[in-house]
């Protein structure tokens, strides 16, 4: 397994047979041109037309982007989570897309030699997380997920878990509660997964005109750095690492 950072939520995942897309988000700016990749992408759709899969944990711009996705391959197939409400599989096939998959909690998806586990999100019903089985290493994706007791230790009684994506933005509204963790409990994740590495995600955007700059700190605070120490007072043995656009990590 290779896993490349492209950007924010963005992996491109490879196996021997199969290359895996997550969160396609390859354009910018989003949300009314106020947000933009920081630091900036080194990879766009272009460099991506020969994937064979697409996984998204959610319908957000930042994780799906309408704009990214009209310019990827329509006989790709693209994995979904099963919701209630088929916004998100609806969406995917208004954009072209022949195949699009939905898939209830631990339900799998097996394509050539890599194994796609729909696992669960603590966020809400309409958000997902992926674990990703190839021959030679497992991959944890956390979207945008919350901490939950419950689902991290079922998670890692799963088995053990090579590389872990988690988010660290602790985005939040005012007046509203946490939507997503933050670098404490992202580190905390960690410390119940045990995985071989621990990588902070989805935090790479930034609100960037003068007017709204100020939205950084307020509404993301958690930072990749905190996410380290953090992760070195609880649990010292799991090694971190961020990883910026570009950077790759292979699978011993």
């Amino acid at each position: 397994m290779q896993v490349t950072m492209i950007g924010h939520a963005t992996l491109l995942i490879e196996s021997d047979r199969v290359r895996l897309l997550t969160d396609p988000w390859l354009t910018d700016p989003i949300f009314g041109g106020l947000v933009r990749h920081t630091p900036p992408l080194v990879h766009g759709p272009a460099d991506l037309q020969d994937v064979d899969l697409i996984a998204i944990t959610h319908d957000h711009e930042d994780h799906f982007d309408a704009r990214t996705l009209r310019r990827l391959p329509k006989t790709v197939p693209i994995l979904v989570p099963r919701t209630p409400v088929t916004r998100m599989a609806d969406r995917a096939r208004a954009l072209g897309f022949l195949d699009v998959i939905e898939l209830a909690p631990w339900e799998i998806h097996e394509q050539g030699d890599m194994r796609v586990t729909c696992t669960p999100s603590p966020r809400g019903f309409e958000h997902c997380t992926w674990l990703v089985e190839t021959p030679r290493a497992r991959l944890f994706d956390g979207g945008d997920m919350l901490e939950d007791e419950d689902f991290v230790k079922r998670l890692a009684a799963h088995g053990p878990i090579d590389i872990a994506f988690l988010p660290i933005s602790g985005f939040r509204f005012p007046h509203m509660p946490r939507g997503v963790m933050g670098s404490k409990e992202a580190a905390w994740a960690a410390s119940v997964l045990q995985p071989g590495l621990a990588v902070p995600s989805a935090y790479q955007m930034e609100w960037f005109t003068d007017e709204h700059r100020h939205k950084n700190a307020a509404l993301m605070p958690g930072r990749p750095e905190e996410f380290l120490r953090f992760l070195e007072d609880l649990t010292p043995d799991v090694p971190g690492r961020i990883m910026i656009p570009g950077d790759r990590w292979t699978a011993p």
